[in-house]
Protein backbone atom coordinates (compact mmCIF):
# COMPACT_ATOMS: atom_id res chain seq x y z
CA UNK A 1 0.00 0.00 0.00
CA UNK A 2 1.18 3.51 -0.89
CA UNK A 3 -0.15 6.93 0.03
CA UNK A 4 -1.20 9.66 -2.39
CA UNK A 5 2.41 10.80 -2.71
CA UNK A 6 3.60 7.32 -3.75
CA UNK A 7 5.27 6.75 -0.39
CA UNK A 8 5.29 3.15 0.84
CA UNK A 9 3.05 2.51 3.85
CA UNK A 10 2.84 -1.24 4.41
CA UNK A 11 2.39 -4.66 2.83
CA UNK A 12 -0.95 -6.39 3.38
CA UNK A 13 -2.05 -10.01 3.01
CA UNK A 14 -5.76 -10.83 2.76
CA UNK A 15 -7.83 -13.96 3.36
CA UNK A 16 -10.97 -14.29 1.24
CA UNK A 17 -13.56 -17.06 1.63
CA UNK A 18 -13.66 -19.31 -1.45
CA UNK A 19 -17.00 -20.72 -0.27
CA UNK A 20 -18.51 -17.23 -0.33
CA UNK A 21 -17.18 -16.66 -3.85
CA UNK A 22 -18.54 -20.03 -5.01
CA UNK A 23 -21.96 -19.18 -3.52
CA UNK A 24 -21.95 -15.68 -5.08
CA UNK A 25 -22.32 -13.86 -1.76
CA UNK A 26 -20.30 -10.95 -0.44
CA UNK A 27 -17.07 -12.63 0.67
CA UNK A 28 -15.84 -12.47 4.23
CA UNK A 29 -12.45 -10.81 4.40
CA UNK A 30 -9.61 -10.97 6.86
CA UNK A 31 -6.34 -9.12 6.45
CA UNK A 32 -3.02 -8.58 8.18
CA UNK A 33 -0.11 -6.19 7.90
CA UNK A 34 3.19 -5.99 9.72
CA UNK A 35 3.63 -2.76 11.66
CA UNK A 36 7.29 -2.51 10.61
CA UNK A 37 7.88 -0.43 7.48
CA UNK A 38 11.08 -2.38 6.95
CA UNK A 39 8.93 -5.29 5.75
CA UNK A 40 8.42 -4.43 2.08
CA UNK A 41 7.04 -7.51 0.31
CA UNK A 42 4.85 -10.43 1.42
CA UNK A 43 5.34 -13.55 -0.73
CA UNK A 44 2.93 -16.44 -0.01
CA UNK A 45 3.67 -20.04 -0.88
CA UNK A 46 2.03 -21.85 -3.78
CA UNK A 47 0.39 -25.16 -2.88
CA UNK A 48 -0.95 -24.22 0.57
CA UNK A 49 -4.11 -25.92 1.81
CA UNK A 50 -5.56 -25.06 5.24
CA UNK A 51 -2.47 -23.17 6.44
CA UNK A 52 -0.83 -20.30 4.59
CA UNK A 53 2.84 -19.43 4.95
CA UNK A 54 4.55 -16.35 3.58
CA UNK A 55 7.89 -14.61 3.96
CA UNK A 56 9.73 -11.33 3.72
CA UNK A 57 13.37 -10.35 4.01
CA UNK A 58 14.41 -8.74 7.29
CA UNK A 59 17.88 -8.09 5.85
CA UNK A 60 20.34 -10.01 3.67
CA UNK A 61 20.97 -12.62 6.37
CA UNK A 62 17.52 -13.15 7.93
CA UNK A 63 13.96 -13.81 6.79
CA UNK A 64 10.66 -13.40 8.61
CA UNK A 65 8.33 -16.40 8.17
CA UNK A 66 4.59 -16.02 8.85
CA UNK A 67 1.91 -18.65 9.47
CA UNK A 68 -1.87 -18.20 9.26
CA UNK A 69 -4.10 -21.20 9.97
CA UNK A 70 -7.41 -21.15 8.13
CA UNK A 71 -9.51 -21.61 11.29
CA UNK A 72 -7.79 -18.77 13.16
CA UNK A 73 -8.18 -15.02 13.03
CA UNK A 74 -5.46 -12.59 11.97
CA UNK A 75 -4.74 -11.93 15.66
CA UNK A 76 -3.40 -15.50 15.94
CA UNK A 77 -0.91 -15.24 13.07
CA UNK A 78 2.55 -16.32 14.16
CA UNK A 79 5.87 -15.03 12.81
CA UNK A 80 9.52 -15.82 13.37
CA UNK A 81 12.83 -14.31 12.25
CA UNK A 82 15.19 -17.01 10.98
CA UNK A 83 18.83 -16.55 10.02
CA UNK A 84 19.95 -17.62 6.54
CA UNK A 85 23.34 -17.49 4.75
CA UNK A 86 24.22 -13.91 3.81
CA UNK A 87 23.79 -12.90 0.15
CA UNK A 88 24.52 -9.83 -1.97
CA UNK A 89 21.46 -7.65 -2.76
CA UNK A 90 21.11 -6.11 -6.23
CA UNK A 91 22.25 -2.46 -6.40
CA UNK A 92 19.62 0.26 -6.81
CA UNK A 93 20.80 0.91 -10.38
CA UNK A 94 20.35 -2.72 -11.35
CA UNK A 95 22.57 -5.72 -11.91
CA UNK A 96 24.84 -6.48 -14.86
CA UNK A 97 24.54 -9.46 -17.21
CA UNK A 98 25.37 -8.15 -20.69
CA UNK A 99 24.49 -10.37 -23.65
CA UNK A 100 26.47 -10.61 -26.94
CA UNK A 101 24.61 -7.52 -28.26
CA UNK A 102 25.84 -5.49 -25.23
CA UNK A 103 22.29 -5.13 -23.88
CA UNK A 104 21.56 -5.95 -20.25
CA UNK A 105 18.54 -8.02 -19.25
CA UNK A 106 19.43 -7.63 -15.55
CA UNK A 107 19.13 -3.85 -15.56
CA UNK A 108 15.62 -3.70 -14.08
CA UNK A 109 16.44 -6.11 -11.25
CA UNK A 110 17.13 -3.52 -8.56
CA UNK A 111 16.15 -5.32 -5.35
CA UNK A 112 16.02 -8.78 -3.81
CA UNK A 113 12.31 -9.03 -3.08
CA UNK A 114 11.07 -12.63 -2.98
CA UNK A 115 9.66 -13.69 -6.36
CA UNK A 116 8.16 -17.09 -5.49
CA UNK A 117 7.30 -19.44 -2.65
CA UNK A 118 6.14 -23.04 -2.46
CA UNK A 119 5.19 -25.76 0.02
CA UNK A 120 5.95 -29.46 -0.37
CA UNK A 121 5.29 -31.82 2.53
CA UNK A 122 6.90 -30.34 5.62
CA UNK A 123 9.06 -27.90 3.64
CA UNK A 124 8.46 -24.36 2.44
CA UNK A 125 10.86 -22.59 0.10
CA UNK A 126 11.40 -19.20 -1.54
CA UNK A 127 13.27 -17.73 -4.55
CA UNK A 128 14.73 -14.25 -5.10
CA UNK A 129 17.32 -12.49 -7.28
CA UNK A 130 20.80 -11.99 -5.83
CA UNK A 131 23.81 -10.14 -7.22
CA UNK A 132 27.20 -11.61 -7.98
CA UNK A 133 29.65 -11.99 -5.12
CA UNK A 134 29.66 -14.30 -2.16
CA UNK A 135 30.38 -18.00 -2.15
CA UNK A 136 28.46 -21.16 -2.93
CA UNK A 137 28.24 -23.95 -0.36
CA UNK A 138 31.17 -25.52 -2.22
CA UNK A 139 33.30 -22.37 -1.93
CA UNK A 140 32.90 -21.17 -5.53
CA UNK A 141 32.36 -17.46 -6.19
CA UNK A 142 29.12 -16.30 -7.78
CA UNK A 143 30.45 -14.37 -10.79
CA UNK A 144 27.00 -13.61 -12.23
CA UNK A 145 23.60 -12.69 -10.76
CA UNK A 146 21.75 -15.80 -9.65
CA UNK A 147 18.51 -17.06 -8.10
CA UNK A 148 19.02 -17.47 -4.37
CA UNK A 149 16.77 -19.64 -2.25
CA UNK A 150 15.98 -20.77 1.27
CA UNK A 151 13.92 -23.69 2.57
CA UNK A 152 12.46 -24.15 6.04
CA UNK A 153 10.96 -26.99 8.06
CA UNK A 154 7.43 -26.00 9.08
CA UNK A 155 7.31 -28.33 12.09
CA UNK A 156 9.97 -26.48 14.06
CA UNK A 157 10.37 -23.37 11.88
CA UNK A 158 14.07 -23.85 11.27
CA UNK A 159 16.29 -23.11 8.27
CA UNK A 160 16.72 -26.22 6.15
CA UNK A 161 18.76 -25.48 3.02
CA UNK A 162 19.66 -23.24 0.11
CA UNK A 163 18.71 -24.75 -3.29
CA UNK A 164 19.93 -21.78 -5.36
CA UNK A 165 20.19 -21.75 -9.17
CA UNK A 166 23.41 -20.40 -10.67
CA UNK A 167 26.00 -20.74 -13.41
CA UNK A 168 29.68 -19.74 -13.59
CA UNK A 169 29.10 -18.49 -17.16
CA UNK A 170 25.79 -16.54 -17.20
CA UNK A 171 23.01 -15.17 -15.00
CA UNK A 172 19.80 -16.73 -13.71
CA UNK A 173 16.86 -14.49 -12.71
CA UNK A 174 13.15 -14.39 -11.81
CA UNK A 175 12.51 -17.87 -10.43
CA UNK A 176 8.95 -19.05 -10.00
CA UNK A 177 7.76 -22.32 -8.47
CA UNK A 178 4.62 -24.38 -7.97
CA UNK A 179 4.06 -27.90 -6.57
CA UNK A 180 1.63 -30.49 -7.88
CA UNK A 181 -0.61 -32.68 -5.69
CA UNK A 182 2.27 -35.10 -5.12
CA UNK A 183 4.54 -32.32 -3.89
CA UNK A 184 6.79 -32.37 -6.97
CA UNK A 185 7.95 -28.80 -7.56
CA UNK A 186 7.87 -27.29 -11.03
CA UNK A 187 9.94 -24.17 -11.61
CA UNK A 188 10.48 -21.62 -14.38
CA UNK A 189 13.52 -19.34 -14.66
CA UNK A 190 15.13 -16.83 -17.01
CA UNK A 191 18.81 -16.94 -17.91
CA UNK A 192 21.22 -14.96 -20.07
CA UNK A 193 24.38 -12.90 -20.24
CA UNK A 194 27.87 -13.78 -21.39
CA UNK A 195 27.47 -15.67 -24.66
CA UNK A 196 23.73 -16.21 -24.14
CA UNK A 197 20.72 -14.06 -24.98
CA UNK A 198 17.78 -13.96 -22.53
CA UNK A 199 16.18 -17.40 -22.53
CA UNK A 200 13.62 -19.38 -20.55
CA UNK A 201 14.05 -22.74 -18.82
CA UNK A 202 11.77 -24.94 -16.74
CA UNK A 203 12.46 -27.80 -14.42
CA UNK A 204 11.22 -30.12 -11.74
CA UNK A 205 12.36 -31.50 -8.43
CA UNK A 206 10.80 -34.82 -7.48
CA UNK A 207 11.57 -38.16 -5.86
CA UNK A 208 13.95 -39.04 -8.69
CA UNK A 209 15.90 -35.82 -9.17
CA UNK A 210 15.84 -34.70 -5.54
CA UNK A 211 13.52 -32.53 -3.50
CA UNK A 212 15.51 -30.13 -3.83
CA UNK A 213 18.29 -30.00 -4.94
CA UNK A 214 19.10 -30.69 -7.66
CA UNK A 215 16.80 -28.88 -10.02
CA UNK A 216 16.50 -30.75 -13.31
CA UNK A 217 16.35 -27.89 -15.86
CA UNK A 218 15.56 -27.89 -19.57
CA UNK A 219 15.49 -24.90 -21.95
CA UNK A 220 12.05 -23.95 -23.26
CA UNK A 221 12.95 -20.98 -25.43
CA UNK A 222 16.27 -19.55 -26.65
CA UNK A 223 16.37 -15.78 -27.13
CA UNK A 224 17.93 -13.99 -30.10
CA UNK A 225 18.58 -10.56 -28.53
CA UNK A 226 18.38 -8.74 -25.21
CA UNK A 227 16.10 -5.74 -24.54
CA UNK A 228 17.60 -2.40 -25.52
CA UNK A 229 16.09 -0.64 -22.49
CA UNK A 230 16.70 -3.44 -19.97
CA UNK A 231 12.98 -4.02 -19.39
CA UNK A 232 13.08 -7.77 -18.84
CA UNK A 233 11.34 -9.80 -16.15
CA UNK A 234 9.89 -6.79 -14.35
CA UNK A 235 6.85 -6.99 -16.62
Amino acid sequence: MYDGNSQFLRSVIAEISLDDLANAVAPSLGYYYDSSKDIFTFTPVSGAKDTMYWASHVNNSAMKIYRWDENKSWTQITKKDIEIPAWTPPPVNGMECTSPDNNNMCERSTDGRITAGWISGDTIGFFWNADKGGKSIHGETFNWPYINSATFNINNMTYDGRPYIWSPDFAFLYGSASPNDKGNIGIQVMYGGGNKYPSIAAGISDGTSGNPPPWDLATLMVGTNAPIDGEMGDY
